[in-house]
């Protein structure tokens, strides 16, 4: 009885397994059919990226986002949707024996690829220039899916391909689709909110773990190790960006992240910290008073970056632009005496990236994810603050994800004081 009964639970758990990484894949199936049709008739490339001996591989985002694969270095994604069939292409790079000996085998190109990627046509990166002068005779656009570069930064790889192509095949043309991604993935789905939020549940855990050890004497490198520590005992295999952990003077540096001071009591404590789940990013940023309880000056200026952050979250909603929420805080700023004291803008927007795509000129839509976070920074007195959290454009206004830890002067002190006892 107990063999069938085991059997049956494994016969469930591979089934169930099975579907969900069908649905995952379909995911991202769809992700490429939608840019596909936003393309129009050509061929876009979406480059993984290249690892770097000694660093942690970083999947291009717009790679990972159109494919889910985050583990080869070097793959290209090729679209063409001018295609009766091969409309979407992944290549990998040739297998290395010596390589797979160090870092692992990888898998030959076949049906068992197939079904790990989703992908019907799989083929080496060294067949590129023969696919793409294939699909030249069918299509004589190019269109350029990655970001544009400023002057001082190199050419994108898309971009440098597609130049080299057209000096021959003179009849090529290239087309700018650099803001396609950017759209899509500004807008989140459901399952993407669902990573998210559990990025924020894991922040918000640590912050908690921090707050719960924190007193004088400490090193803001050992607060750092409390908080990153934890963040990986709870799942989250990596950081959104480097843990910013200010005290005293440095709550006043807007990066700072060499985290090497002593904490002193009396300080305030700028925490501005993220976990990366699964790719998805949190941001959050508390002020807190090391002693558990904020000074009159400190809580002066603490109320008003906390007023701040309440007017810009009054305005939010579908509709407006950034550029309005950074106007509603910086006026009850500036009111207070304090506009040259606010060096940084109010928000980016988060996704798989901390600092996420976006288009800052255009108006907000449900399903984007922006960060509110205005501070006021007075290196004269030692005294920095920041508060931040991660908002959901809805249909209506906005959803709060960042909720697990009060922002407001009495909340916060006494959330501070009861996880302390």
């Amino acid at each position: 009885m107990k063999k069938v009964c085991w059997l049956v639970t494994l016969i469930w758990i591979l089934c169930t397994s099975a579907i969900s990484l069908s649905q995952d894949l379909q995911i991202f199936k769809e992700r490429r059919e939608l840019l596909r049709q936003k393309m129009g008739k050509g061929i876009g490339l979406v480059l993984a990226g290249e690892e770097y001996s000694g660093e942690r591989f970083m999947v291009n985002p717009d790679f990972y986002y159109l494919t889910g694969i985050d583990d080869e270095p070097g793959a290209i994604l090729i679209l063409a949707s001018a295609e009766k069939r091969r409309k979407e292409m992944l290549l990998l790079k040739p297998r290395n024996p010596e390589a797979e000996r160090r870092e692992g085998e990888r898998l030959s190109l076949g049906e068992e690829l197939r079904k790990q990627t989703g992908f019907k046509y799989i083929h080496r990166t060294d067949e590129l220039g023969r696919w793409l002068n294939r699909f030249l005779n069918n299509c004589d656009t190019l269109c350029v899916l990655s970001r544009p570069a400023s002057y001082t930064e190199p050419i994108p790889e898309d971009l440098k391909i597609f130049g080299e192509l057209q000096s021959r095949h003179l009849n090529a043309r290239i087309k700018d689709c650099t803001n396609l991604i950017t759209r899509t993935r500004s807008l989140k789905s459901e399952a993407e909110l669902s990573l998210m939020q559990e990025a924020v549940r894991i922040t918000e855990s640590g912050l908690k773990e921090v707050f719960s050890q924190i007193k004088p004497g400490m090193s803001e490198k050992q607060v750092q190790v409390i908080f990153e520590n934890h963040c990986r005992a709870k799942g989250a295999k990596y950081l959104a960006f480097p843990s910013i952990i200010g005290s005293g003077h440095s709550s006043t540096v807007l990066h700072y992240t060499k985290n090497k001071a002593e904490i002193k009591n009396g300080d305030l404590m700028v925490l501005d910290l993220g976990a990366e789940y699964d790719h998805y990013a949190a941001d959050i940023t508390r002020t807190i008073p090391v002693s558990g309880k904020f000074t009159p000056r400190q809580r002066e200026i603490y109320e008003i970056v906390w007023s701040a952050q309440q007017e810009a979250m009054k305005k939010i909603r579908p509709g407006v632009i950034i550029d309005n929420l950074y106007d509603a805080a910086y006026e009850i700023i500036s009111k207070a005496g304090y506009g040259d004291y606010f060096i940084h803008g109010l928000s980016h927007f988060i996704g798989l990236e901390v600092h996420d795509v976006g288009l800052y000129d255009e108006p907000l839509q449900p399903g984007m994810v922006i960060s509110v976070e205005p501070g006021i920074y007075i290196p004269e007195e030692d005294l920095g603050v920041r508060i931040e959290d991660d908002v959901l454009i809805t249909k209506t206004g906005y959803k709060l994800l960042t909720d697990g830890i009060p922002t407001q002067v009495e909340q916060l002190e006494k959330f501070i004081r009861d996880l302390k006892e």
